[in-house]
């Protein structure tokens, strides 16, 4: 699989990881994304399902980084088309096309953020969760964006609520 796949004209710099089968990845990124961002998720959450990183004294930049956990992925599986089998190409095997069980994404972003904020961030990466997953496997660009658009727009605190679902 060929990850991450970068989204362009994203105003908010974000990275989104997650473990598929063959093991934790960076899955999607903002075209301009810091690289102190792809590394900016806690790895343990301590059962916190969103949160800001707080400043050290050599990184004050870090500061404005902000991360959110979806809730636990349901098996995933992708066909090309309905009732067809997935079929893989080039160097992806069988093996790589999935999440793993109980797996959750892992989203995180540069920008101002308040605890209510990213609380709806988390709340909508919940619910795009299932598209976004189906998007990636299938390495839909245009399908991934589109499932981002509403987490991008809580980050920019524009808070839509269930409009997307």
């Amino acid at each position: 699989m060929r990850v991450p796949i970068r989204i362009h004209n994203s105003v908010v710099h974000f990275a989104l990881r997650g473990r598929l089968l063959s093991g934790f990845e960076l899955l999607v990124v903002s075209a301009n994304c810091p690289v102190t961002l792809y590394n900016a998720m806690p790895s343990n959450s301590a059962d916190k399902t969103s949160g800001r990183l707080a400043r050290i004294w050599f990184n004050t930049f870090r500061g404005g980084y902000n991360w959110a956990y979806s809730g636990s992925l349901p098996i995933i599986e992708v066909t090309a088309t309905p009732g067809e089998q997935y079929k893989p190409t080039g160097n992806d095997s069988q093996e790589d096309t999935g999440f793993q069980p109980e797996s959750r994404l892992q989203f995180a972003w540069r920008a101002y953020s308040s605890k209510r904020l990213r609380s709806n961030v988390q709340e909508q990466l919940d619910r795009q969760k299932l598209d976004l997953c189906k998007a990636i496997l299938a390495k839909d660009e245009l399908s991934v964006a589109n499932a981002l658009a509403p987490i991008i727009l809580e980050c920019e605190g524009y808070s839509i609520g269930n409009l997307g679902n």
